[in-house]
Order: C-alpha cells, then sequence, then structure tokens
C-alpha cells in the first residue's frame, strides 16, 4: 500500500542457555510457518542472525551440526519468495572467514539467496583490507547486502561544505512492534496502537525518509 519493503530482522537468533534446550524442531518450524503465513510479502529475511558470535544454541539442539541450512530450508518451504539472508557484524573486518567458511556450507543447500554484512565501523579501515574482505565474502557465490550501516551517520559527520556542521543523515528507529505487552521501544503496541514513539517520528523527522526494523 505504501511501497514501504520489508525485512525481517531474524527468524532465528540469540540464544544460547541450557533453557533454550526444551524448545524441539516442531516448535521452530511452527514459528517460522506462522510467520510466514502473517507477512508472506516480506521481500527479505535475515533468517539466522550473528551466527558468529551468537549461535542459537536452541536450534542446534533440535537440528545438529547442520541447524543453519536446516531453517533455511524451513524458511524457504514456508516463505517461498522471499531472499533468505546470513546475516553478522564484523564479516568485513574481524571475522571475515570465521562467516565465510559457515555461508559457503550453507550455500551448498541451495537455500541461501544472500548475506548480510553489518558494516558500523569501517571509516577508519584500510582499504585494502576492505577489499580483500570483500573479495573473500564475493566467493561464496551470491549477492551481499550492507546492512546497519548506520554509526558514522547518527554519530554525525561534517556537512559537506566543509563548515564542521553535524548534520544526521538518516536514522534507523529499532523495534516496529510488540510482540507481547510491555513498555518497550516500539512505535506499535501489542494491540496494534501508535506509540509516543510513533508520533513522535511522524512529526520529527516529516518529510524525511524513515525505516523502521
Amino acid at each position: 500500500k505504501n511501497a514501504i519493503l520489508l525485512q525481517n530482522h531474524g527468524l532465528v537468533v540469540w540464544a544460547s542457555s541450557a533453557s533454550q534446550a526444551l524448545i524441539i524442531a516442531e516448535e521452530i518450524e511452527e514459528w517460522i510457518q506462522a510467520y510466514c503465513e502473517r507477512f508472506p510479502d516480506t521481500e527479505m529475511i535475515d533468517v539466522v542472525n550473528e551466527p558468529v558470535h551468537e549461535p542459537a544454541g536452541y536450534a542446534r539442539t533440535a537440528f545438529g551440526d547442520d541447524w543453519i541450512s536446516r531453517v533455511f530450508e524451513i524458511a524457504r518451504q514456508h516463505c517461498p519468495n522471499s531472499i533468505l539472508i546470513l546475516n553478522d557484524y564484523n564479516v568485513l573486518r574481524g571475522n571475515t572467514d570465521e562467516f565465510v567458511d559457515i555461508a559457503k556450507e550453507v550455500a551448498t543447500s541451495g537455500y541461501l539467496d544472500a548475506v548480510g554484512c553489518q558494516s558500523h565501523s569501517l571509516h577508519d579501515q584500510d582499504f585494502s583490507e576492505l577489499r580483500s574482505n570483500m573479495a573473500k565474502v564475493e566467493s561464496i557465490g551470491v549477492p551481499i547486502y550492507i546492512s546497519e550501516s548506520i554509526e558514522r551517520f547518527r554519530r554525525g559527520r561534517p556537512d559537506i561544505d566543509g563548515n564542521g556542521t553535524q548534520r544526521c543523515r538518516a536514522m534507523i528507529h529499532w523495534k516496529l512492534n510488540d510482540t507481547w505487552p510491555q513498555i518497550y521501544a516500539a512505535a506499535i503496541d501489542y494491540y496494534g496502537e501508535p506509540t509516543m514513539k510513533y508520533y513522535a517520528i511522524r512529526r520529527g523527522l516529516q518529510p524525511d525518509r524513515k525505516s523502521v526494523v
């Protein structure tokens, strides 16, 4: 209706405590199926988020060592039209090899459509290192999305006229809606009602472009 691209930021995400072992494979698939039935037009999905740094222990318990590929297979089954993404941070700086190894293994399953490279702090990285690491990521053989490239923008950067004025180029508002009743940071509460944050965003940034994840 409003031509807003919707991206899901994590079907299977962080959790590694022993208590999560009670979550079984059927429940994971039930969750993915429920999401895809409710939001079938989601264009992009970070199917597994941050597997290098915060692997989902409960999913490993449910599916074994190839849990990432299995989760992607389930996502493809229930969201056949979405771009399925493996996403992590420090992909281009710090943990490139670890991420590439995981991504290549998932790519062999045939369900990996793209990779996401969270890019928070690349502004002072040596360009030759960045180029080398990008080549490694390209070797995975799927499209690359630069995700969460917001660090310098939200902290401000000199205006182009060189007078030192700090100006925000963009803002990302974390959390669109609450998944249970709570007072947190969502723009839409559990009952579907706009929160104070929603009205503040609409008033403060109009007519600028906004993204909410």
